[in-house]
């Protein structure tokens, strides 16, 4: 996974803030990892700084594992190829969400339905990700990561993992 310096780029600003698939990864003093569903992310225009959205609900032990440890990565995915990229960084602020944040997090509940789609009505209709209410984590960003898909990932390569 090839190691890229800040800022984002205009171009994986773009797909950051596309993801329909976001994950937010912490770990405590200790190193412990936890990871939970994030709802939205929006990067600053410089680039060097994110704000990721999580459900308020499931924040918990990561707002814990912040106090003693305040690295995040951010990992953002593409469906269905699975490309990815992922933000880490230091949090430097942690703040309730706003209607903004809320709008943005309902754009993604929508984008994310839709992206899985295949998987039945019962998702797009019932768009079961809570995006609400929100936390939201300010990220300095310190290193950002991208990976292709695999290869050989596709349901119809004669070598298919």
């Amino acid at each position: 996974m090839p190691q890229l310096p800040p800022p984002l780029t205009t171009e994986l600003v773009d797909y950051v803030e596309r993801a329909a698939s976001i994950l937010v990864g912490s770990a405590d003093a200790s190193l412990v990892p936890d990871c939970v569903r994030g709802v939205g992310v929006r990067v600053a225009a410089s680039g060097a700084r994110v704000t990721v959205l999580v459900p308020t609900a499931i924040v918990g032990h990561t707002l814990a594992n912040l106090r003693s440890n305040p690295r995040l990565a951010i990992t953002t995915a593409a469906l269905p190829t699975f490309a990815t990229v992922q933000v880490k960084g230091t949090v430097i602020a942690i703040r309730d969400g706003d209607d903004g944040d809320r709008a943005l997090a309902a754009r993604y509940q929508a984008r994310f339905a839709d992206e899985f789609a295949w998987a039945g009505r019962d998702v797009t209709r019932a768009r079961r990700i809570a995006i609400w209410p929100l936390t939201a984590l300010d990220v300095d960003v310190t290193a950002i990561f991208t990976a292709a898909p695999d290869p050989f990932a596709r349901d119809d390569h004669p070598d298919r993992r």
